[in-house]
């Protein structure tokens, strides 16, 4: 980033980007960390599992969709921060109600193949884990609550 003048920002938005950096994402951290200028902030938006219970089926699921991605829990974010000598200062979560599964899985452009298999997932999950996704099977379709979790740190 030099080398466009963005040696030191004050602020970095990273959307959905974190996930995608399983094997260097301490290391982009850690840049992240020494771009900052003091006081400046990092903010984070990432998908969550809507509980604890709920982590290993939105892993299975999201598996299927990005193989080698980082998948991680509020929690999990937030330690992650830390390690790295942020200050987290706010953090929300928002959840987005009855998102149909086949829609988001055809706007991504999924298989087929893929579509059919989410979508099994999401139909043979246990009581408790359709009562953590708040699931609801209409026809061939599952709709769920999805969840957001939103993280200002600082520098």
């Amino acid at each position: 980033l030099g080398d466009i003048g963005l040696d030191n920002v004050d602020k970095i938005v990273a959307r959905m980007v974190f996930h995608h950096l399983k094997s260097s994402l301490n290391e982009v951290m850690s840049y992240c960390r020494e771009m900052l200028l003091p006081n400046g902030s990092l903010f984070l938006c990432e998908g969550i599992p809507p509980t604890k219970r709920a982590y290993n089926n939105w892993m299975e699921t999201n598996n299927l969709l990005e193989k080698d991605r980082v998948f991680n829990t509020k929690d999990m974010w937030i330690k992650i921060f830390k390690k790295q000598k942020f200050t987290v200062s706010a953090m929300q979560t928002m959840a987005i109600k009855n998102l149909s599964t086949r829609n988001w899985l055809e706007s991504r452009g999924e298989s087929l193949e893929t579509i059919r298999r989410v979508i099994a997932l999401r139909t043979n999950m246990n009581k408790e884990l359709k009562k953590d996704w708040n699931a609801k099977i209409i026809g061939d379709d599952v709709f769920v609550d999805t969840y957001w979790f939103f993280l200002r740190a600082d520098a």
